[in-house]
Protein backbone atom coordinates (compact mmCIF):
# COMPACT_ATOMS: atom_id res chain seq x y z
CA UNK A 1 0.00 0.00 0.00
CA UNK A 2 0.91 3.44 0.47
CA UNK A 3 3.71 5.09 2.46
CA UNK A 4 1.79 7.76 3.96
CA UNK A 5 0.25 4.97 6.09
CA UNK A 6 1.35 2.16 8.08
CA UNK A 7 1.45 1.22 12.07
CA UNK A 8 2.73 3.62 14.32
CA UNK A 9 4.97 1.91 16.41
CA UNK A 10 6.71 3.52 19.66
CA UNK A 11 10.17 4.91 19.67
CA UNK A 12 11.17 6.93 17.35
CA UNK A 13 12.85 10.49 18.95
CA UNK A 14 10.65 11.13 21.85
CA UNK A 15 11.30 14.63 20.50
CA UNK A 16 8.99 14.18 18.10
CA UNK A 17 5.29 14.49 16.89
CA UNK A 18 3.53 11.56 16.48
CA UNK A 19 3.34 12.08 12.32
CA UNK A 20 7.00 12.23 12.38
CA UNK A 21 7.28 9.35 14.62
CA UNK A 22 5.40 7.12 12.33
CA UNK A 23 7.18 8.78 9.15
CA UNK A 24 10.49 7.15 10.62
CA UNK A 25 9.17 3.83 12.04
CA UNK A 26 7.74 2.89 8.15
CA UNK A 27 11.54 4.03 6.95
CA UNK A 28 12.89 2.31 9.51
CA UNK A 29 13.33 4.53 12.36
CA UNK A 30 15.69 8.01 13.40
CA UNK A 31 19.72 7.86 13.35
CA UNK A 32 19.17 7.69 17.23
CA UNK A 33 17.56 4.34 16.96
CA UNK A 34 20.26 2.99 14.83
CA UNK A 35 23.70 4.05 16.35
CA UNK A 36 23.28 1.23 18.77
CA UNK A 37 23.33 -1.27 15.87
CA UNK A 38 26.69 -0.40 14.41
CA UNK A 39 25.50 -1.18 10.72
CA UNK A 40 25.47 0.95 8.15
CA UNK A 41 23.53 -0.79 5.10
CA UNK A 42 20.49 0.64 4.28
CA UNK A 43 19.09 -2.99 3.96
CA UNK A 44 19.63 -3.65 7.96
CA UNK A 45 16.64 -4.23 9.87
CA UNK A 46 17.07 -1.13 12.71
CA UNK A 47 16.14 -3.41 15.85
CA UNK A 48 18.42 -4.11 18.63
CA UNK A 49 20.51 -7.29 17.76
CA UNK A 50 18.23 -10.13 18.45
CA UNK A 51 17.38 -13.58 17.41
CA UNK A 52 16.88 -14.01 13.34
CA UNK A 53 13.09 -14.31 13.83
CA UNK A 54 12.66 -11.75 16.34
CA UNK A 55 14.51 -9.39 13.83
CA UNK A 56 12.46 -10.57 10.67
CA UNK A 57 9.30 -9.64 12.56
CA UNK A 58 10.51 -6.13 13.08
CA UNK A 59 11.47 -5.20 10.08
CA UNK A 60 10.50 -1.79 8.86
CA UNK A 61 7.60 -1.68 6.08
CA UNK A 62 10.89 0.02 3.75
CA UNK A 63 13.16 -3.27 4.61
CA UNK A 64 10.87 -5.51 3.79
CA UNK A 65 10.77 -4.10 0.17
CA UNK A 66 14.35 -3.54 -0.04
CA UNK A 67 14.85 -7.25 0.74
CA UNK A 68 12.15 -7.81 -1.34
CA UNK A 69 13.00 -5.85 -4.59
CA UNK A 70 14.44 -8.77 -6.85
CA UNK A 71 11.19 -10.46 -6.57
CA UNK A 72 9.42 -11.15 -10.15
CA UNK A 73 7.52 -8.15 -10.70
CA UNK A 74 8.35 -6.13 -8.05
CA UNK A 75 8.54 -3.25 -9.93
CA UNK A 76 4.99 -3.71 -11.22
CA UNK A 77 3.51 -4.55 -7.67
CA UNK A 78 5.14 -1.28 -6.30
CA UNK A 79 3.47 0.90 -9.16
CA UNK A 80 0.11 -0.63 -9.08
CA UNK A 81 0.39 0.16 -5.45
CA UNK A 82 1.77 3.69 -6.07
CA UNK A 83 4.61 3.28 -4.13
CA UNK A 84 6.51 5.55 -6.52
CA UNK A 85 4.89 8.73 -5.75
CA UNK A 86 3.98 8.26 -1.90
CA UNK A 87 8.19 7.69 -1.66
CA UNK A 88 8.36 11.18 -3.08
CA UNK A 89 5.86 12.54 -0.33
CA UNK A 90 8.35 10.52 1.86
CA UNK A 91 11.26 12.38 0.98
CA UNK A 92 9.90 15.69 1.24
CA UNK A 93 7.93 15.19 4.58
CA UNK A 94 11.81 14.23 5.96
CA UNK A 95 12.41 17.80 4.40
CA UNK A 96 10.29 19.39 6.61
CA UNK A 97 11.13 16.99 9.44
CA UNK A 98 14.89 17.99 9.58
CA UNK A 99 13.51 22.14 8.84
CA UNK A 100 11.22 21.84 12.24
CA UNK A 101 13.52 19.48 14.20
CA UNK A 102 16.42 22.30 13.41
CA UNK A 103 14.20 24.90 14.24
CA UNK A 104 13.27 23.04 17.65
CA UNK A 105 16.32 22.96 18.82
CA UNK A 106 16.94 26.82 17.76
CA UNK A 107 14.20 27.48 20.43
CA UNK A 108 15.06 25.36 23.11
CA UNK A 109 18.48 26.86 23.05
CA UNK A 110 16.72 30.71 23.29
CA UNK A 111 14.87 29.39 25.95
CA UNK A 112 17.39 28.65 27.74
CA UNK A 113 19.59 31.56 27.21
CA UNK A 114 22.11 29.28 24.78
CA UNK A 115 21.51 30.97 21.89
CA UNK A 116 24.97 31.98 21.06
CA UNK A 117 25.47 28.18 20.20
CA UNK A 118 24.52 28.47 16.47
CA UNK A 119 25.67 24.82 15.76
CA UNK A 120 24.10 22.78 14.06
CA UNK A 121 22.26 19.70 15.51
CA UNK A 122 22.28 16.44 14.95
CA UNK A 123 20.03 15.43 12.18
CA UNK A 124 17.37 12.59 12.56
CA UNK A 125 16.76 11.27 8.97
CA UNK A 126 19.94 10.35 7.33
CA UNK A 127 19.25 6.57 7.37
CA UNK A 128 15.53 6.72 6.33
CA UNK A 129 16.61 9.05 3.73
CA UNK A 130 19.26 6.51 2.52
CA UNK A 131 16.54 3.77 2.44
CA UNK A 132 14.05 6.15 0.26
CA UNK A 133 16.70 7.17 -2.36
CA UNK A 134 17.87 3.85 -2.60
CA UNK A 135 14.34 2.05 -3.47
CA UNK A 136 13.39 4.84 -5.80
CA UNK A 137 16.55 5.00 -7.41
CA UNK A 138 15.71 1.16 -7.51
CA UNK A 139 12.07 1.80 -9.60
CA UNK A 140 13.44 4.35 -11.42
CA UNK A 141 15.71 1.82 -13.22
CA UNK A 142 12.78 1.02 -15.23
CA UNK A 143 10.49 3.61 -17.36
CA UNK A 144 7.19 2.54 -16.81
CA UNK A 145 7.66 4.87 -13.47
CA UNK A 146 8.24 7.76 -15.46
CA UNK A 147 4.70 8.52 -16.54
CA UNK A 148 3.29 7.52 -12.87
CA UNK A 149 5.36 10.16 -11.53
CA UNK A 150 4.25 13.44 -14.29
CA UNK A 151 2.40 14.70 -11.84
CA UNK A 152 4.55 14.76 -8.99
CA UNK A 153 8.47 15.96 -10.89
CA UNK A 154 7.71 19.62 -9.49
CA UNK A 155 7.86 18.32 -5.96
CA UNK A 156 10.58 15.55 -6.36
CA UNK A 157 12.92 18.29 -8.59
CA UNK A 158 12.46 20.94 -6.32
CA UNK A 159 14.05 19.12 -3.40
CA UNK A 160 17.59 19.29 -4.93
CA UNK A 161 17.80 22.77 -5.05
CA UNK A 162 15.91 23.85 -1.66
CA UNK A 163 16.95 25.72 1.47
CA UNK A 164 18.13 23.08 4.33
CA UNK A 165 19.99 23.52 7.84
CA UNK A 166 23.31 21.82 7.98
CA UNK A 167 21.59 18.82 9.54
CA UNK A 168 18.97 18.52 6.44
CA UNK A 169 21.87 18.27 3.54
CA UNK A 170 21.52 14.37 3.57
CA UNK A 171 17.84 14.92 1.95
CA UNK A 172 19.30 16.89 -0.97
CA UNK A 173 21.52 14.29 -2.06
CA UNK A 174 19.34 11.66 -1.29
CA UNK A 175 17.07 13.60 -3.93
CA UNK A 176 19.59 14.28 -6.38
CA UNK A 177 20.00 10.84 -6.84
CA UNK A 178 16.34 9.94 -7.46
CA UNK A 179 16.70 12.56 -9.70
CA UNK A 180 19.44 11.52 -11.73
CA UNK A 181 17.87 7.63 -12.02
CA UNK A 182 15.33 9.27 -13.15
CA UNK A 183 16.54 10.97 -15.80
CA UNK A 184 18.85 8.36 -17.13
CA UNK A 185 16.01 5.45 -17.75
CA UNK A 186 11.92 7.27 -17.30
CA UNK A 187 12.57 9.95 -19.47
CA UNK A 188 10.95 10.33 -22.89
CA UNK A 189 10.15 12.82 -25.56
CA UNK A 190 6.69 13.48 -23.72
CA UNK A 191 8.30 14.09 -20.80
CA UNK A 192 10.90 16.48 -21.80
CA UNK A 193 8.36 18.87 -23.12
CA UNK A 194 6.13 18.02 -20.17
CA UNK A 195 9.09 19.42 -17.96
CA UNK A 196 9.77 22.62 -20.68
CA UNK A 197 6.01 22.97 -20.50
CA UNK A 198 6.10 23.86 -16.87
CA UNK A 199 9.27 25.51 -16.69
CA UNK A 200 10.73 23.41 -14.40
CA UNK A 201 14.07 23.92 -16.07
CA UNK A 202 13.65 27.83 -15.08
CA UNK A 203 12.54 26.99 -12.03
CA UNK A 204 15.40 24.65 -10.86
CA UNK A 205 17.82 27.46 -12.17
CA UNK A 206 16.54 29.96 -9.89
CA UNK A 207 16.22 28.22 -6.75
CA UNK A 208 20.32 27.59 -7.15
CA UNK A 209 20.89 31.54 -7.79
CA UNK A 210 19.37 31.95 -4.80
CA UNK A 211 21.29 28.72 -3.12
CA UNK A 212 24.63 30.34 -4.55
CA UNK A 213 23.62 33.57 -2.96
CA UNK A 214 23.53 35.48 -6.82
CA UNK A 215 19.85 36.62 -5.81
CA UNK A 216 18.23 37.78 -3.04
CA UNK A 217 16.91 35.57 -0.46
CA UNK A 218 12.97 35.80 0.68
CA UNK A 219 12.52 37.49 3.77
CA UNK A 220 10.58 34.02 5.13
CA UNK A 221 13.87 31.80 4.49
CA UNK A 222 16.37 34.60 5.52
CA UNK A 223 15.02 34.54 9.44
CA UNK A 224 15.61 30.48 9.57
CA UNK A 225 19.44 28.32 9.86
CA UNK A 226 19.10 27.26 6.35
CA UNK A 227 22.60 27.30 4.41
CA UNK A 228 22.84 30.00 1.97
CA UNK A 229 26.16 31.34 0.09
CA UNK A 230 29.38 30.33 1.38
CA UNK A 231 27.89 27.55 3.87
CA UNK A 232 25.95 26.26 1.32
CA UNK A 233 28.76 25.50 -1.07
CA UNK A 234 31.02 24.16 1.81
CA UNK A 235 28.72 21.70 3.07
CA UNK A 236 28.28 20.48 -0.90
CA UNK A 237 24.81 21.96 -2.02
CA UNK A 238 25.70 23.70 -5.06
CA UNK A 239 27.49 20.81 -6.67
CA UNK A 240 24.00 18.32 -5.31
CA UNK A 241 21.75 21.35 -7.00
CA UNK A 242 23.72 21.31 -10.17
CA UNK A 243 24.67 18.35 -11.13
CA UNK A 244 21.08 17.71 -10.70
CA UNK A 245 20.01 20.04 -13.44
CA UNK A 246 22.73 19.59 -15.95
CA UNK A 247 22.46 15.74 -15.74
CA UNK A 248 19.04 16.20 -16.56
CA UNK A 249 19.55 18.62 -19.19
CA UNK A 250 21.95 16.30 -20.77
CA UNK A 251 20.16 13.47 -20.47
CA UNK A 252 16.73 15.33 -22.18
CA UNK A 253 18.93 15.76 -25.24
CA UNK A 254 18.76 12.04 -26.25
CA UNK A 255 15.44 12.75 -27.02
CA UNK A 256 15.83 14.82 -29.96
CA UNK A 257 14.86 17.23 -28.25
CA UNK A 258 17.02 20.15 -26.73
CA UNK A 259 14.09 22.43 -25.32
CA UNK A 260 15.41 21.73 -21.63
CA UNK A 261 18.77 22.75 -22.67
CA UNK A 262 17.57 26.48 -24.44
CA UNK A 263 15.68 27.00 -21.16
CA UNK A 264 18.90 26.06 -19.17
CA UNK A 265 20.51 28.55 -21.20
CA UNK A 266 17.58 31.58 -21.29
CA UNK A 267 17.32 31.02 -17.45
CA UNK A 268 20.92 32.16 -17.17
CA UNK A 269 22.27 27.94 -16.40
CA UNK A 270 25.74 28.47 -17.91
CA UNK A 271 26.49 31.87 -16.34
CA UNK A 272 25.42 30.60 -12.70
CA UNK A 273 27.73 27.41 -13.41
CA UNK A 274 30.44 29.35 -14.27
CA UNK A 275 29.92 31.78 -11.01
CA UNK A 276 30.17 28.14 -9.37
CA UNK A 277 32.84 26.96 -10.59
CA UNK A 278 34.69 30.57 -9.65
CA UNK A 279 34.04 31.10 -6.17
CA UNK A 280 33.94 27.28 -5.06
CA UNK A 281 36.65 25.23 -2.49
CA UNK A 282 38.78 23.55 -4.47
CA UNK A 283 37.30 20.29 -3.10
CA UNK A 284 34.12 20.80 -5.52
CA UNK A 285 35.43 22.34 -8.54
CA UNK A 286 36.78 19.14 -10.18
CA UNK A 287 33.46 18.07 -9.61
CA UNK A 288 31.47 20.80 -11.42
CA UNK A 289 34.49 20.98 -14.26
CA UNK A 290 32.59 17.75 -15.38
CA UNK A 291 29.80 19.08 -15.22
CA UNK A 292 31.24 21.62 -18.25
CA UNK A 293 31.80 17.95 -20.00
CA UNK A 294 28.64 16.92 -20.18
CA UNK A 295 26.72 20.17 -21.40
CA UNK A 296 29.53 20.30 -23.61
CA UNK A 297 28.78 16.97 -24.81
CA UNK A 298 24.90 17.50 -25.40
CA UNK A 299 25.61 20.43 -27.56
CA UNK A 300 25.68 17.72 -30.47
CA UNK A 301 21.87 18.20 -30.86
CA UNK A 302 22.07 22.11 -30.88
CA UNK A 303 20.99 23.83 -33.89
CA UNK A 304 23.05 26.84 -33.70
CA UNK A 305 26.61 25.92 -33.45
CA UNK A 306 27.53 29.66 -33.50
CA UNK A 307 25.91 29.12 -29.92
CA UNK A 308 27.57 25.96 -29.21
CA UNK A 309 30.74 27.38 -29.80
CA UNK A 310 30.57 30.60 -27.87
CA UNK A 311 29.21 28.50 -24.63
CA UNK A 312 32.20 26.61 -24.58
CA UNK A 313 34.42 29.33 -24.61
CA UNK A 314 32.53 30.88 -22.16
CA UNK A 315 33.38 27.75 -19.88
CA UNK A 316 36.76 27.59 -20.61
CA UNK A 317 37.39 30.98 -19.79
CA UNK A 318 35.89 30.40 -16.42
CA UNK A 319 37.00 27.32 -15.78
CA UNK A 320 40.74 28.50 -16.41
CA UNK A 321 40.39 31.29 -14.11
CA UNK A 322 39.18 29.23 -11.29
CA UNK A 323 42.24 26.73 -11.85
CA UNK A 324 44.19 30.18 -11.47
CA UNK A 325 42.04 31.36 -7.92
CA UNK A 326 43.17 27.15 -6.87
Amino acid sequence: GGSSGGSGGGGASGDLGEWKARLLNLLGGSDSENEGSGMDDVTNITAPPSTSSQDQQQQSDIDILLTNSTCERFVLRCVENELPPNLIHCLRLLRVLELQHDHTIATKRLREGDAADTSPGRPVSTRAAKKVSRLLCLLCSDSSVGEQLRPHLFGLLALSGASYPKSGVHIASAASDVILAFSASCLSASLVWFLHDRKMIVHMTDDIKELCAMTAVSASASNNRCLYGKDAEEAGLWVVALRTVVHLVANSCHYQCVELLKDYDSAGGYHVLAYAIANSGTNHVPRLLELVTALVCCKIGVESPAKALEVEDMMHVESTESTDLA
